[in-house]
């Protein structure tokens, strides 16, 4: 055993100590569900836009919203999060001039997106989010009319009460030729 002594007391290393702890976690009951997940998708048929994790599927969503092949099982992204990433990718031109980007109440994603573009403005809103830069209320949005080149609303039309106001502020806000993407889930 690697022993480390300092002032008359021996003290194991912490790689040990560490690669102790986690031979334990794996030998338990939920190391072992990790370890026959990670077996039941190892292969190479897609890969996260975000970290880079490949497989041959993602993780299933646990249950109540039971989903196949929507987590990423390295940076927990959802399908929603990858499919808005690569169609900013591919459609939007995010990636080849600068621009104003709000998005309202931001999934925990997103910054990772943005925070790798220099050129890009990004602001985020929420009514309680204590991270999101500013606060407020989708029906009465704190900005000036044309304002932002992009708007990205992911679930938030459905959990407001007067949705047509909550639809008109984020067109009150983009630019004439802005870009506005909006998604509602179930309510």
């Amino acid at each position: 055993m690697l022993i480390h002594r300092v002032k008359g007391s021996v003290q194991k290393f912490g790689v040990l100590k560490s690669a102790w702890s986690q031979f334990r976690w794996y030998s338990g009951p939920a190391g072992r569900r990790q370890i026959w997940a990670k077996v039941q998708h190892f292969g190479w048929g897609v890969e996260c836009p975000f970290c880079g994790w490949r497989g041959s599927s993602f993780y299933p969503h646990p249950p109540p919203h039971y989903r196949q092949n929507a987590i990423c099982p390295k940076c927990e992204s959802k399908e929603r999060h990858r499919l808005l990433f690569l169609y900013l990718k591919q459609y939007a031109l995010l990636f080849d001039k600068p621009l104003k980007v709000l998005e309202l109440a931001p999934g925990p994603y997103s910054h990772r997106m943005f925070q790798r573009l220099p050129h890009i403005t990004y602001i985020t809103l929420d009514l309680t989010l204590p991270s999101a830069r500013c606060h407020g209320d989708i029906r009465c949005l704190p900005f000036t009319d044309s304002s932002f080149n992009l708007v990205i609303c992911y679930h938030v039309f459905e959990h407001v009460q007067d949705d047509r106001c909550a639809m008109s502020e984020p067109h009150r806000i983009l630019e004439a030729d802005g870009l506005l993407l909006a998604s509602a889930g179930p309510s």
